[in-house]
C-alpha cells in the first residue's frame, strides 16, 4: 500500500510476511494442491499481522459427526511487539455458529534480532512431517471423547480453568451451556473434548480484546488441565 508502517535500527532483522508466508503455503500446495489451501488474513493496528493456512483437502474426524482439518498459524511483527511464528494446528468445523475452533499442535518463534540470515526451511520440514503422520495427532482430542464427565465434574472443572488460566472471567459463564448445546447436537455424551470446546468456543467467538496469540496461550492452558483430569 505503499505506507510507512515503522522505522527501526540497523540491528534489527526485519523478517516480512512474505518470508513467513510463502514457504508454508508453498508445502500445503504441494501436499494437498492450490486450489485446496484457504488463507485467511487479519492486522492490527499495522504492526501485528496474522495468517491462516487452512487445508480443505482433507477432514479427520475426532468423533462421530465431529471433523477437524489442519491449518497453520503464522504470526509476525513489523515494530518488535511479537515474535514471529508458525503454529500447525486444527481447526474444528463443529460450531454452534458454524463457525471453527483451533488447537496449536506445534510452534515456533524467535525474537526479531540481527541473525542476518533468516532460514523457514528447518521449521517447514518439521511440519510437513507431522502433516504426513497427522492421523496420531488426533490421538490425545480422541482420548478427551472417552473422559465422560457428570455435570458435577463439569462444575468443577470449570472452576479450575478460572482460577489456574488467564481465562476471561465474564466468557466462563456460558462454557457449560455451549458444551451441553453441543452434546445435544451431536447426540452424544458430555465429555472432556465438548468441554474444551466449549471454552476454545468462547475465545474465538466471544466477546474479548484478546490478541490471537494471547488466546492461543490460554487454550493450551485449558486443555492441559482437562488433559490431566
Amino acid at each position: 500500500m505503499q505506507k510507512l508502517i515503522n522505522l527501526c535500527s540497523t540491528d534489527y532483522d526485519l523478517v516480512t510476511n512474505q518470508q513467513l508466508v510463502e514457504p508454508a503455503y508453498d508445502m500445503l500446495a504441494g501436499i494437498y494442491g492450490e486450489q485446496y489451501i484457504e488463507v485467511k488474513t487479519r492486522a492490527i493496528d499495522d504492526r501485528k499481522f496474522y495468517v491462516e493456512l487452512v487445508v480443505k483437502a482433507r477432514l479427520f474426524e475426532v468423533q462421530l459427526g465431529d471433523p477437524v482439518q489442519i491449518k497453520i498459524d503464522i504470526a509476525n511483527s513489523y515494530d518488535g511487539s511479537l515474535k514471529h511464528s508458525y503454529a500447525l494446528g486444527w481447526e474444528r468445523l463443529v460450531c454452534l455458529n458454524g463457525m471453527m475452533a483451533f488447537q496449536t499442535e506445534y510452534t515456533t518463534q524467535r525474537k526479531h534480532y540481527a541473525s542476518q540470515n533468516f532460514d523457514p526451511r528447518p521449521v517447514i520440514e518439521m511440519m510437513k512431517d507431522q502433516i504426513l503422520t497427522v492421523d496420531t495427532r488426533l490421538e490425545r482430542f480422541k482420548k478427551l471423547t472417552e473422559r465422560r464427565l457428570l455435570p458435577a465434574e463439569v462444575e468443577e472443572l470449570t472452576k479450575t480453568v478460572l482460577a489456574k488460566t488467564k481465562f476471561p472471567k465474564k466468557m466462563v459463564v456460558d462454557v457449560p451451556t455451549v458444551a451441553y448445546g453441543e452434546a445435544e447436537r451431536l447426540d452424544v455424551p458430555m465429555s472432556s473434548w465438548l468441554l474444551y470446546n466449549g471454552f476454545n468456543y468462547q475465545l474465538n467467538h466471544g466477546q474479548t480484546k484478546l490478541h490471537p496469540e494471547q488466546k492461543i496461550a490460554i487454550d493450551a492452558s485449558v486443555l492441559g488441565i482437562l488433559e490431566l483430569a
